[in-house]
């Protein structure tokens, strides 16, 4: 089968080394994300394994749809018995680049009518539509007039682990903070048993991502909704066996983990993070305190330098741009007094107000954090 996995904006590079680590070869690498051919127990990897990876979609047919009637048709004359039950619902996702078909809304709609009627007419039965939540979801996208329909396996978004329903301003995507993670060294910092600090925690995303990681956890098993399980091609006994192995290493990485502290000032955004530390379960692992970040420090049982990962407040009213220049020049005070040697991975909204953080050299890049536009700086503080 071939696949398309599909991330956040500019993480694709990080992405296809991740799969590569997954034994995943002659991977075509595109803005979108990355593909491959592979066969099912892969695909199964991916879902369950991968940390960077927004959804993982199989190739069902390509065809040309320069026109509604052409999309109609090219998704008609795919035989959908062999992938759906008409017992079980679906939901279409329909987008559209530098196409004819530009009407995203409308062209869902076209899928959707294609689909139903293949059935009413081959089957006799008309399949049922849940867009929240269906057994299967289709996808289709339209690309200089050329359509992929695709089976999502994922179902959801997969950086929707199922640890976060507490979430603060502009909480980092569970995936961007994996990829973060992973461009600045995480697994292998964690290796020598440096810490993993975050003096300005939120809901605690970077701590749970990275304490899964350190533990080599398959983010798959916090979920418990997938696309494929709907799905007609589903192996329930293969898919059963790689989760008992990932359970079984779960536990047995629990055991190696370094120190991971978070902290914020905010008691609200303490108890958040506290809550979703839990569901992530990763309680008596990850430590979370209140605490001022002017007061941060390494943890007294650090064996080597850590890492700092950190995404200060989103200023987005007027009047705020003061505040966080200096909320970035205490931050930069703090590391550079405290957490020498260490590694500091930022991420930032605002890359003016970051330059008074003075660490000095940096590595620069872009990511996306949903729609907003962030840079990614990396200090080693000397």
């Amino acid at each position: 089968m071939e696949l398309f996995v599909t991330c956040g904006r500019k993480t694709a590079p990080i992405l296809a080394e991740e799969l590569k680590g997954l034994g995943i070869e002659n991977i075509s690498e595109s803005a979108a994300g990355v593909r491959f051919d592979a066969d099912l127990a892969t695909a199964y990897k991916v879902i369950l394994w991968s940390r960077t990876a927004s959804r993982v979609l199989m190739t069902v047919a390509k065809f040309k749809a320069d026109n509604q009637q052409a999309l109609y048709e090219g998704i008609r004359e795919i035989d959908w018995t062999e992938h759906l039950d008409y017992r079980k619902s679906i939901a279409v996702d329909f987008t559209s680049t530098r196409s004819a078909l530009s009407h995203t809304q409308f062209g869902a709609q076209r899928v959707k009518d294609a689909v139903v009627d293949q059935f009413k007419k081959n089957v006799g039965d008309r399949l049922m539509v849940n867009t929240n939540r269906p057994d299967v979801r289709i996808n289709v996208h339209v690309q200089n007039d050329e359509a992929v329909a695709s089976i999502d396996l994922s179902g959801d978004s997969l950086h929707k682990r199922g640890y976060r329903l507490e979430g603060g301003v502009a909480p980092l995507r569970e995936n961007l903070a994996a990829a973060i993670l992973l461009r600045a060294g995480w697994p292998e910092i964690a290796r020598t048993g440096g810490p993993l600090i975050d003096p300005m925690c939120g809901s605690g995303t970077f701590l749970i991502e990275g304490a899964l990681m350190a533990a080599n956890i398959a983010p798959g098993l916090l979920r418990n909704y997938f696309g494929f399980v709907g799905w007609k091609g589903h192996d329930k006994s293969l898919w059963a066996g790689m989760v008992g192995d990932a359970f079984r290493l779960a536990e047995e990485g629990k055991k190696r983990l370094p120190p991971i502290v978070g902290s914020d000032h905010h008691p609200k955004a303490v108890e958040h993070a506290k809550a979703n530390v839990t569901r992530a379960g990763m309680t008596g692992y990850v430590k979370i305190e209140r605490r001022e970040m002017a007061k941060a420090r390494p943890p007294m049982r650090a064996k080597a330098p850590g890492l700092v990962a950190v995404n200060p407040p989103y200023g987005e009213r007027i009047g705020e741009s003061e505040e966080l220049a200096a909320l970035y020049k205490e931050l930069g005070s703090v590391l550079s007094k405290r957490f020498r040697r260490y590694k500091v991975a930022l991420i930032t909204g605002h890359p003016e107000a970051a330059k008074n953080i003075g660490l000095g050299k940096r590595k620069a890049s872009t990511l996306f954090n949903g729609p907003i536009e962030c840079k990614l700086y990396r200090y080693e503080v000397d």
